[in-house]
């Protein structure tokens, strides 16, 4: 990543609530040209859980509808580049350092902040591609979103909500929902997850408020419907929109996805309606090849056999992005599926996420042993000690780092055992990275 870039996220300081605004934003990207006004067919995706996933099957199904995608999300796990992809392939390191360093030239007496300048950088690289469509995943909320400066979009979507973020975007559900749906305006319609009714409330009452009362809002359970059982490749049916689609597997790990998939499958058949190749060939495909990292993923045996070299074919190594309450809870209905005899838990989390609720889910998934270290690449870690604390009740041992945790795991054989790595994505960043050290792999 580029200086200029990386000093701007070393120094990141999380915004105050007041501190928020879309002014320089809009301020810059006139600077810049426009960028902003050659996205086409934008579809916009808010929500607390589900939002990397529902942009990934989106994409996956318009890709194999024959159109080319813009995809921008965050974070990053591994390398920068990854938040910037245009039809599939990531922004490169030469065209990351021309257009940053013209936007270090224009706009860098702005002050903005690290997503700020990543999302008008994004802005810039899809402008010049010759694309059919732009997915903008939310950084944060959705009304005062550094995304939803976009004039004119296709779609909205908001995925399921969840308290996180209390601090900045309300404390209670309904207002955090009512921030999230800010993203419903100049659309023409928006798809929603399953929300409870006092939620389900905060978003039409936001979206009529922006829209006149004009906008098309589709609720899964209400307005579409899927079904289905599984964790790995399950099958699941689709039925809504005077559309049925049976068999379709999700190439993405978790019951869960069933409800990202539905609400990709319901903004892609009214997407239809414009880009005429969308099919059901093409939404099944597309979302049985979808893949994104770190979402119950299953490491190959090869690869983690460098780190714990006595690992068996009877054991598992997943990893998992769930940092919150929401997304923790479901990765342990997850892990009590699980068939192996014997779960052991790597985990960390960042400062401003750890809370008592996660840490008694934590200890109630029942893991044998509990591996724990501070998070290496940012400095909004959790202190080891304060993580041991809470989970004092576990078999925990508190490690400096990751490195050293695996070095003491590659000391045992293993069998039927399952691994779970989990807590941030701050965390799957240092796993990958310590994965592709052992491979000599560019990160």
């Amino acid at each position: 990543m580029l200086d200029w870039i990386k000093d701007i996220e070393g120094n990141f300081v999380h915004k105050k609530a007041g501190d928020f605004s879309l002014c320089k934003m809009e301020e810059a990207l006139k600077i810049v040209g426009n960028p902003d006004k050659s996205l086409k067919n934008v579809i916009h995706v808010a929500g607390t859980n589900g939002k990397g996933s529902v942009c990934t099957f989106i994409e996956s199904i318009l890709q194999k509808s024959g159109y080319k995608i813009c995809k921008y999300t965050s974070p990053h796990i591994v390398n920068f580049n990854e938040r910037i992809v245009f039809n599939g392939r990531q922004i490169t390191d030469d065209e990351l350092f021309e257009i940053s360093e013209f936007c270090r030239e224009k706009i860098s007496h702005l002050e903005l902040s690290f997503f700020e300048i990543t999302t008008i950088i994004a802005f810039i690289f899809f402008a010049k591609s010759n694309h059919d469509a732009v997915i903008l995943e939310t950084g944060l909320g959705g009304r005062l979103d550094a995304t939803n400066v976009i004039s004119k979009k296709l779609c909205a979507i908001i995925t399921s909500i969840s308290l996180d973020h209390m601090g900045i975007l309300g404390d209670t559900k309904e207002k955090i929902a009512a921030e999230k749906a800010g993203i419903i305006k100049n659309c023409d319609f928006a798809i929603c997850a399953k929300q409870e009714t006092g939620v389900k409330n905060a978003i039409i009452d936001v979206a009529n408020e922006l829209n006149n009362g004009k906008i098309e809002i589709l609720f899964d359970r209400n307005d579409f419907f899927a079904n289905g059982r599984g964790e790995l490749n399950f099958n699941f049916t689709f039925a809504a929109l005077n559309t049925k689609i049976y068999g379709i597997s999700s190439g993405i790990s978790g019951l869960h996805q069933i409800n990202n998939a539905s609400l990709a499958i319901a903004c892609c058949l009214k997407l239809s309606e414009i880009l005429d190749k969308i099919s059901k060939t093409s939404i099944k495909i597309g979302i049985k090849s979808a893949f994104i990292m770190g979402r119950i993923c299953k490491i190959k045996h090869g690869e983690i056999k460098k780190l714990i070299p006595n690992f068996s074919k009877t054991c598992d190594f997943i990893v998992d992005g769930s940092h919150n309450i929401d997304s923790i809870l479901k990765l342990a209905g997850y892990i009590k599926r699980d068939k192996n005899l014997d779960k052991i838990g790597i985990f960390s989390l960042l400062s401003d996420k750890s809370c008592d609720e996660i840490y008694e889910v934590v200890k109630n998934i029942g893991f044998k042993t509990l591996y724990i270290c501070e998070i290496a690449s940012t400095n909004r870690r959790e202190n080891l000690y304060k993580i041991a604390e809470n989970l004092s009740s576990c078999n925990v041992v508190k490690c400096k780092n990751l490195a050293e945790i695996f070095e003491i795991l590659g000391k045992t054989r293993f069998e039927n055992t399952s691994f779970y790595l989990f807590g941030s994505m701050f965390f799957l960043s240092d796993f990958y990275k310590l994965i592709f050290k052992k491979y000599n792999h560019k990160y």
